[in-house]
């Protein structure tokens, strides 16, 4: 008797590919991570996630092993398609089908003329290893209940990530 095991993705396959990458993200969400996206063309699923210029080998490592977990929820005639991808400052991030996360980011601009000033000249270069080296292209976004501005680094040109404290009354 030959056993062969079929995938049964119950009523909506979409609903299954979601499910497996944002279970995979779980513990392998790197900061830098901006928006990842999933589909299945054919027997191969495409993972996608667009990454800032702060991306690391660690940041692209974890979003590998997240996809490593996706393709963990398939049978053997299944492959996985990983793209990885770094994206300025503002570019609006590509997606597949079905996005599975998206880094809520800010409108820097819309505080005012004197805050942007202030936020985009006091921050810490790594690679320059300087402070207030000032930024270029900030953007804004929130990540695991703390506020950061990226931008690049207007001395050595590479991408800075600075955490900003906010005061409350």
């Amino acid at each position: 008797m030959q056993f062969e095991k079929t995938m049964n993705f119950g009523n909506n396959i979409n609903e299954f590919l979601k499910s497996s990458a944002k279970r995979a993200l779980g513990g392998n969400t790197p900061k830098s991570l901006r928006k990842a996206s999933i589909e299945l063309k054919d027997k191969e699923v495409q993972w996608l996630c667009i990454l800032d210029y702060s991306a690391t080998e660690d940041d692209i490592e974890d979003c590998a092993v997240a996809g490593t977990e996706i393709i963990a929820d398939y049978t053997w005639e299944y492959g996985i398609n990983e793209m990885f991808e770094k994206t300025k400052p503002y570019d609006k991030p590509r997606e597949l089908k079905n996005v599975v996360y998206q880094r809520l980011e800010k409108n820097f601009k819309e505080r005012d003329s004197d805050e942007q000033e202030w936020i985009t000249e006091n921050n810490y270069c790594g690679k320059c290893k300087k402070a207030d080296t000032g930024l270029n292209y900030p953007i804004e976004y929130e990540f695991n209940g703390k506020i950061y501005v990226d931008g690049i680094c207007k001395v050595c040109g590479t991408s800075c990530s600075t955490e900003m404290k906010i005061e409350t009354e």
